[in-house]
């Protein structure tokens, strides 16, 4: 049976639990390591051995040290140890977002004057994000400085409707995009408040929205609203921080391609467009290769680079 992959320090942490823990686990195979290392971590909390902050504040910390230990292991060609980092970063990620959701509780609460509930429990900024539509993968960056993830809850079955937005004293801000366990990201650009997002079956599933916002929304978070047409106000500050450290999202920042159309939107600077492109021809023009119909932002950037 496959055991606990776990960094020494790691080990320290959870204490003599970490023994007595995993001899009680070896008897349910079907767990899988994520699962196991919650596990360990719960107990070990319940036990007092150490603290939720405590436990966040270590995984934080690895997870920066396996970055860290990824880019030299590429940098010296040991693929092979660069691949063990990142199981061993993906197996303690879930560990991660369990904290995250430990920390944010059960959220706040705004009701709208129809009934319907949110529950609102964090947010976190995201410099870019992917979007899938069918079989072709997207890098989205912001228009402004930053994206902001935010994660609620919809604990009703219905109509989910676009209704939520964030206040500055400068502008509102209405979502980008809507990802509620679907396949891909929604697009709502094009939709208005008060329009139907899609409808919600299962009541107790993660809803996320992504607004693109201007970068004092994430320095300032006193100073940033959340509203809810119809249903009231929050300030963004009571909602939890967290930072993503997301494996899938860290591995395909090392794509080459990717990297090529991260300096894209960098040369493009803020804009009223959409940073919009696709894997493919970012993959196309990381290796030179140009066409009528590639992206206009694409073709900008080469002419500069190149001519």
């Amino acid at each position: 049976m496959k055991k606990i992959l776990l960094l020494p320090s790691l080990l320290v942490l959870f204490g003599s639990v970490s023994f007595a823990a995993e001899s009680s686990i070896e008897v349910l195979p079907v767990l899988t390591t994520e699962e196991k290392l919650i596990q360990l971590g719960d107990k070990a909390i319940a036990e007092e051995k150490i603290t939720v902050d405590q436990l966040l504040t270590a995984m934080k910390t690895l997870h920066t040290s396996q970055k860290t230990e990824v880019l030299t292991a590429l940098a010296s060609g040991n693929v092979n140890k660069a691949n063990q980092l990142l199981t061993q970063r993906s197996d303690m990620y879930g560990l991660t977002s369990h904290l995250y959701n430990l920390k944010a509780g059960s959220g706040t609460k705004l009701t709208t004057t129809s009934g319907k509930e949110y529950l609102f429990r964090s947010y976190a900024e995201l410099p870019w994000i992917n979007i899938q539509r069918g079989e072709k993968e997207y890098y989205v960056f912001p228009k402004e400085d930053t994206f902001i993830e935010l994660k609620f809850s919809y604990p009703q079955t219905g109509t989910l409707i676009n209704e939520t937005k964030l206040t500055t004293s400068a502008q509102d801000t209405t979502p980008l995009y809507y990802y509620g366990g679907d396949v891909s990201l929604r697009d709502l650009s094009w939709k208005e408040l008060g329009e139907e997002i899609r409808t919600i079956t299962d009541e107790k599933a993660d809803q996320y929205l992504f607004f693109d916002v201007a970068s004092g929304v994430v320095t300032t978070p006193s100073s940033t609203d959340l509203t809810v047409q119809n249903g009231g106000i929050i300030n963004l500050e009571k909602l939890y921080a967290t930072v993503s450290y997301s494996p899938i999202y860290f591995l395909t920042s090392l794509d080459e391609w990717f990297q090529f159309c991260q300096k894209v939107a960098e040369f493009v600077g803020k804009t009223n467009d959409i940073k919009e492109y696709s894997s493919q021809e970012c993959s196309d023009a990381a290796n030179m290769k140009f066409y009528n119909g590639m992206n206009q932002d694409i073709l900008n950037y080469a002419m500069d680079l190149y001519l």
